[in-house]
């Protein structure tokens, strides 16, 4: 009786878990469609970047287009996928899309640029 008992209970709570876990997701995709993925969201971004690495105006806009088309990306996976608790697949792709983008920022830095880039990512992922 004592088992049963118990793992009734595990399963209410596994159960409740769940519902905060779906809840969760549901109100992120709500906030998200609420407030739509824009350029200027990427201003203070785009603008520490650019005196961190003091950046060209050329620099800039590539590294703003770069980002913008990463975070596209990444808004139409998770819009697919949030009913699914994002499998690992798209884990994989959303992963795989930052390592793109981390790829072509570098690309429009130059050497110091670059490294300080990679210093900053490092530091990010520690």
């Amino acid at each position: 009786m004592a088992t049963t008992a118990a793992s009734q209970v595990k399963w209410q709570m596994a159960a409740l878990l769940g519902l905060v876990f779906l809840s969760g997701l549901v109100t992120g995709a709500l906030v998200s469609r609420s407030q739509p993925m824009t350029d200027n969201s990427l201003g203070p971004y785009i603008e520490r970047m650019t005196s961190t690495f003091l950046l060209s105006p050329k620099q800039e806009r590539l590294v703003r287009l770069v980002l913008s088309e990463r975070d596209r990306i990444k808004h139409e996976l998770l819009e697919g996928r949030f009913r699914a608790s994002l499998p690992a697949d798209a884990r994989m792709q959303l992963w795989s899309e930052d390592r793109r983008a981390d790829r072509r920022i570098r690309a429009v830095l130059n050497p110091t640029q670059q490294n300080q880039y990679d210093a900053m990512l490092s530091k990010a992922r520690d």
